[in-house]
Formats: C-alpha cells, structure tokens, sequence
C-alpha cells in the first residue's frame, strides 16, 4: 500500500487517487482512502495530506466528505513546501493548488 504515499514524518501524502471512469460512482476512491487512512492508523502516522487543483468544483468538496481540510498556506509544513516545489518543477504550479490535510 505505501508505494503510492510519500513519507514526511508523522503523515503521509496520497500522490496519486483516480478511479477509471467505467468504476466512477461506486466509492472505490472512498474505500481506497478509507484503506490507507487504516494502514496508516497502524502505522502511528498521524495525519494523511495530499495536494488537488483547488478549482476544479469536485475535488475538495470531495476530499472534505472523506475528512481532509484545506491547509493555510501559513501552515504549511516543511514538507508539504517540498511537495509544492516538486509540483512546480512538474509544471503542477500553473493551476492553482489547495494543500488539504485529514487528521487521523
């Protein structure tokens, strides 16, 4: 499970959640980060984060039913900064971002 996460301490960072369009609507995303949040629990990792285009109008609401809230940019942890930078490199800067973080 951990091949799709990025450690950074006391949280992981989901990189990467898609369902393939055929499956959309039958909460295989939901159960894929409900699985992860588990595994982590059992690992001691405190806290998931991950980063979404913070416009797309079905992200973050998404996210926010499964428990994540947006991180200020103020609070942003060192490594979420790391993330931001590797997004830039990727060219992921030119949209804009939202950092959003669930406690676990």
């Amino acid at each position: 499970m951990p091949d799709y996460t990025i450690r950074h301490g006391h949280t992981d960072d989901l990189q990467v959640i898609r369902t393939i369009e055929r499956h959309a609507g039958q909460r295989l995303g939901q159960a894929l980060i409900n699985a992860v949040s588990e595994w982590a629990r059992q690992q001691g990792i405190s806290a998931l984060t991950l980063t979404t285009f913070g416009e797309v109008p079905w992200n973050a609401p998404y996210y926010k039913t499964l428990g994540f809230k947006a991180i200020p940019v103020t609070n942003e942890t060192a490594g979420l900064r790391r993330i931001r930078e590797e997004e830039r490199k990727h060219g992921l800067d030119t949209w804009p971002r939202l950092y959003m973080r669930k406690d676990l």
